[in-house]
């Protein structure tokens, strides 16, 4: 068993936002696909997220495209992300 940490940076460079942090201000239709993805894509994985929710889900910003990353652990920044989750920057 490992665990990765790191930080999960926005296209600006500020840290990444929760969905949860996103919520009133982004309208969230277009990325919910995208979303619905990425959570589709644990699960085929075989991904185990212990609290799963709206705060350990951010977007992040990675090889040109943003994309939901689970941050996860016992105080640790934890990251798990899955390749072609990604949301559409327009």
């Amino acid at each position: 068993m490992g665990m990765l940490a790191g930080e999960i940076a926005s296209g600006s460079g500020r840290l990444g936002s929760s969905v949860q942090d996103l919520v009133p201000y982004v309208n969230l239709q277009d990325p919910l696909d995208s979303l619905s993805a990425f959570i589709l894509r644990l699960s085929d994985w075989d991904v185990r997220v212990n609290d799963l929710n709206t705060r350990n889900i951010v977007l992040g910003y990675r090889g040109g495209h943003n994309q939901f990353v689970v941050v996860d652990g016992l105080g640790n920044g934890t990251a798990t992300s899955c390749p072609g989750a990604t949301v559409p920057t327009s």
